[in-house]
């Protein structure tokens, strides 16, 4: 950094200062950041609501299919045999 370079410098800084000693000490603007984050705070209690509700329909969804599954019965033309009388023809 030259010379010259140095008093512009130096106001940058004390300008980079300033802005946050200044937000910290209006109310209003404190307000505004407080209401700004509350905001995003209650979006994202939205967000995992809508979350948790698409928990608990993929669970009940997968419980339906389990179900639809244990109660399966494959058919051919000449016989009807259930899952279970298949399984437990498999184990004797």
């Amino acid at each position: 950094m030259t010379l010259e370079k140095t008093p512009v410098a130096i106001a940058i800084a004390q300008g980079k200062l300033t802005q946050p000693q200044t937000t910290a000490l209006n109310p209003d603007r404190q307000e505004t950041n407080i209401s700004r984050v509350q905001t995003q705070v209650n979006q994202a209690k939205v967000a995992l609501l809508g979350a948790q509700a698409d928990v608990k329909t993929a669970e009940a969804n997968q419980q339906l299919i389990q179900s639809r599954l244990n109660n399966l019965t494959v058919k051919s033309p000449k016989i009807s045999i259930s899952k279970k009388t298949a399984w437990s023809k498999c184990l004797a």
